[in-house]
């Protein structure tokens, strides 16, 4: 395959290694990556999507195992609150396993 400097960027930016971890992050089909690379350029959509994970504070550099498992805990003891909803419970957990699946992609 040939090498993009784009999606190499993308990938330090999600903290991942792998184009599979990438496309896990971004949730998008691991053939889009490649797509990209047959077409010389990152889609508008993954770039827009990879901007917003990080200005939302769901991907970060300070990531770490750690961190994640304090923000369960935390989302633990929620858990028994009525007023947190299963939708909002739901998105949480994706988000905190997406950044888990990052992390495990970059060591």
């Amino acid at each position: 395959m040939i090498p993009l400097a784009e999606i190499d960027a993308l990938k330090a930016a999600m903290g991942v290694r792998t184009d599979v971890a990438l496309a896990d992050v971004l949730k998008v089909n691991k053939s889009c990556i490649q797509n990209w690379r047959r077409r010389g350029r990152v889609s508008d959509y993954a770039r827009h999507r990879a901007q917003m994970l990080i200005e939302h504070g769901q991907i970060g550099k300070a990531d770490n195992m750690e961190k994640l498992a304090a923000e369960l805990n935390a989302l633990s003891q929620r858990l028994g609150n009525f007023l947190y909803g299963p939708g909002r419970l739901a998105a949480d957990l994706e988000a905190l396993a997406a950044r888990a699946r990052a992390i495990g992609g970059a060591q």
